[in-house]
């Protein structure tokens, strides 16, 4: 009777939210075994997941989001050429020099345009035929 007086005493909503605040059952009725420690407990209710799903998918979006804007500039620098298409700096000069992706240099930046590279993927892309070899498409 004594702890349920204290725990409706000490009831707490925050932000819309309600939130029980308790002292364990063990350490109300007998303080000298419990070393002074108060154990806090928090009921989770559903508007609190409800609230933390929204929170995840709009930082999941987010995320997706900053992803899209790199895939839709329509130039790239060298580095993230290299990213784009997982490959090494020595990959991507190989594919410079031998004309596989067309570049311009303004100082001792080079940029890509991204449409060249997608042009790129698409002329060496490869499907499996009838016999099981590879063929260009």
């Amino acid at each position: 009777m004594i702890f349920e007086n204290f725990v409706a005493e000490n009831q707490i909503v925050s932000g819309g939210t309600a939130t029980l605040v308790t002292v364990s059952a063990f350490a109300f009725l007998f303080p000298c075994c419990h070393n002074d420690k108060i154990m806090a407990t928090s009921i989770v209710t559903l508007e609190d997941l409800e609230v933390f799903r929204q929170k995840l998918l709009t930082d999941f979006q987010n995320i997706l989001s900053q992803k899209k804007i790199v895939s839709t500039r329509r130039w790239l620098k060298s580095h993230e050429v290299m990213r784009l298409l997982l490959i090494s700096p020595g990959t991507l000069q190989t594919l410079r020099l031998n004309g596989t992706i067309p570049f311009t240099k303004i100082g001792n930046v080079i940029f890509y345009e991204y449409k060249d590279i997608e042009k790129m993927i698409e002329e060496r892309k490869q499907t499996l035929g009838v016999s099981g070899r590879k063929r260009n498409r």
